[in-house]
């Protein structure tokens, strides 16, 4: 079974990969719609909380969904599909999420009081999820010697799969995250953590890599931020308001990062035994 969450901003090439893949594959699609005003308040408090973690309201979703459609049909093993060998993973103080961050940026800036359809997955939840309905998340990609271009031929011949111009574009709102708001408010350029997996899993050399960065900066289409701006039912100038509040962090809100801290230990042994992902004890709790 694939799982889709649709928050709204898919692009029409992703819609047309999706269908494709579940057809030639056989596979059923299970697909959430996000209620749009509600997932909309979300996205917008998270950029009025000026930190660089605007997209976390769709990673967070998306890890919620995945534990609840398993658990309803009875499906123990999720399957993860992030490689950190093309893609990297971003350092904390470029993406963190947990579900009191969610919960408390939300309540702060938010304007529809609570989640009434938001896949909210607490800590609670989570531990259910984990030790008595054993559901496991297995990082297939982690046992796979993944190469991206051979990957993209494969794709694109036995699936018909089509581009989408950038890691993550095919979906709308991401593209003008990190192509834009990103890059121009907190100068992240979210192709050094993708480029520099390629360089350790030697997909490229080091060379090609700071070549394609210092050949130019992200390139973002204004078209893209005008319709996510229109979209979001904000206006320009509220935008520029954004861009220009004081830059911070998930340290300025309140967050369980403390107390993933505090666990470290009993964590890092979780990680071990495979009971939760390694990269929550590398990147949260070490």
């Amino acid at each position: 079974m694939a799982v889709h969450f649709d928050n709204g901003w898919n692009s029409d090439i992703s819609v047309q990969n999706i269908k494709k893949a579940c057809e030639v594959l056989k596979v059923d699609l299970y697909t959430i719609v996000a209620d749009w005003e509600e997932f909309k308040d979300l996205q917008i408090s998270f950029l009025k909380a000026s930190t660089p973690d605007a997209d976390v309201p769709t990673d967070y979703a998306i890890y919620s969904v995945l534990y609840d459609v398993a658990d309803k049909e009875g499906i123990r093993y999720i399957l993860n599909g992030h490689s950190f060998r093309t893609e990297g993973t971003s350092p904390i103080s470029w993406t963190y999420m947990d579900p009191l961050y969610v919960r408390s940026v939300h309540k702060r800036f938010g304007k529809v009081k609570g989640f009434k359809s938001f896949p909210h997955m607490t800590f609670a939840k989570l531990q259910y999820y984990i030790w008595v309905k054993h559901i496991r998340e297995i990082r297939l990609m982690e046992f796979i010697d993944y190469r991206k271009k051979e990957v993209d031929n494969i794709l694109s011949e036995e699936l018909g799969w089509q581009y989408y111009g950038g890691h993550h574009h095919e979906n709308l709102y991401t593209r003008f995250f990190q192509s834009y708001y990103l890059p121009k408010k907190f100068n992240i350029d979210k192709r050094k953590t993708e480029l520099s997996a390629l360089v350790r899993s030697a997909q490229i050399s080091r060379e090609e890599a700071l070549k394609e960065v210092s050949r130019s900066g992200y390139e973002h289409d204004i078209k893209i931020v005008s319709y996510a701006v229109n979209k979001l039912g904000i206006s320009k100038s509220e935008l520029e308001e954004i861009m220009n509040l004081p830059i911070k962090s998930h340290n300025d809100y309140p967050t369980l990062l403390p107390l993933i801290r505090l666990f470290r230990g009993p964590i890092k042994i979780a990680a071990k035994l495979k009971l939760v992902p390694n990269i929550l004890y590398l990147k949260y709790a070490r």
